[in-house]
């Protein structure tokens, strides 16, 4: 599926990390979204961030795939509303 970034991700992917992004909004709303973008145009996470990112499948080993920063900068705009990823 073609991202607004330019990425090129599978489905099943965008729509799990879209759904872990509904959960995580419902949760922490846009000071959730918001670290999470930060994070995934490179920021290194807080730990109360790191802890989020995990509980959510976000990262594993400290660490996050392309695929999901790419369906994150697509899908999370700059003021923190979630928006569809699709190009």
């Amino acid at each position: 599926m073609k991202l607004k970034n330019g990425g090129d991700e599978p489905l099943p992917i965008v729509n799990a990390v879209m759904m872990s992004l509904r959960d995580l909004k419902e949760e922490y709303g846009r000071p959730g979204l918001l670290a999470v973008r930060r994070v995934a145009m490179g920021s290194r996470p807080d730990r109360n961030t790191a802890r989020m990112l995990a509980d959510y499948g976000m990262i594993t080993a400290g660490r996050m795939s392309q695929t999901v920063q790419n369906v994150i900068l697509s899908a999370v705009t700059a003021k923190g509303d979630l928006i569809s990823p699709v190009a």
